[in-house]
């Protein structure tokens, strides 16, 4: 994948990438309840250029590439997406299950029961930096 396409796929959260005296450097806009330290790496920091903006960039410790900072940023990014969708999901059951009491007396719901079937996902888990 070209870089251009690497930066495309992360947009609208990643608009620049550059190097300065041999530091890869990623320019970020993230959302103000996105966890920036979600994934820790000792490699990479990040620091806060404009906090109206939420403009945060992303960069090495001792000179690593920017395929390592933007794989990095992107797993940072993939994260909070995820938590996201996870917030809404349990907002929805949230509202279901609100619903389901609702429209039950007090006697039915002290016998509820709760049953989780839960999905086992069979591919092994890639590590977030390669």
């Amino acid at each position: 994948m070209s870089i251009q396409d690497k930066l495309n796929e992360l947009k609208p959260y990643v608009f620049g990438i550059r190097l300065v005296s041999d530091n890869s450097i990623v320019d970020t806009i993230l959302k103000p309840t996105w966890n920036k330290d979600a994934i820790h790496d000792e490699n990479i920091e990040h620091k806060l250029m404009n906090a109206d903006k939420n403009y945060y960039i992303f960069f090495a410790k001792n000179n690593i590439g920017i395929d390592y900072v933007l794989k990095y940023v992107e797993s940072i990014i993939n994260f909070n997406i995820e938590n996201e969708k996870k917030v809404a999901l349990y907002d929805t059951y949230k509202i279901k299950l609100k619903d389901f009491f609702a429209s039950h007396d007090l006697i039915e719901l002290q016998n509820l029961e709760f049953t989780i079937n839960s999905v086992v996902n069979e591919q092994p888990q890639e590590s977030i930096i390669d």
